[in-house]
């Protein structure tokens, strides 16, 4: 049984799930991106750095253009550490961020679009009250760097 899937949801959108290593092959589905592709990380629940290094490669010999969405945490630790994961002509518009109450410690994971909640060229984080009590929730990461990617995206 693989770890990983792959799926066309929609005509250029490709869901990526599962478990991102030494054995995930982006090539073939690569190989049938248009002009553009939208690509879906939300089902991803691993990523090696060989997870990475395939998937660098795999979008180094693609033109098409990029769109992100519902990229997770795990994801978006890539697109800040590695910007070769986001490829050269890419954005990202939608992802996931983690939030912890300042009162009750409840955790809350979020999804921000860009352009909407977050701004392209801005590390600041969005603010975010909590769910349960209301108090001000924090970014579970270091914004500057969890959120550096918008940085680099266009």
């Amino acid at each position: 049984m693989s770890k990983h899937s792959f799926q066309w949801i929609e005509p250029a959108t490709l869901k990526v799930q599962g478990v991102l290593d030494e054995d995930v092959r982006f090539e073939p589905w690569v190989a049938r991106f248009a002009s553009e592709a939208v690509i879906d990380f939300s089902g991803v629940t691993r990523i090696n750095s060989c997870g990475v290094r395939q998937w660098t490669k795999a979008i180094a010999t693609t033109g098409a253009f990029l769109r992100y969405v519902r990229a997770p945490s795990l994801i978006v630790d890539q697109f800040s550490m590695v910007p070769e994961f986001l490829g050269l002509n890419s954005t990202v518009e939608s992802f996931h961020a983690r939030y912890i109450c300042t009162s009750c410690n409840n955790e809350e994971s979020l999804t921000f679009v860009v352009g909407t909640e977050v701004e392209k060229g801005s590390t600041l984080p969005p603010a975010h009250a909590c769910g349960r009590c209301g108090a001000p929730a924090e970014m579970d990461h270091n914004p500057e760097v969890y959120l550096s990617f918008l940085l680099h995206i266009k």
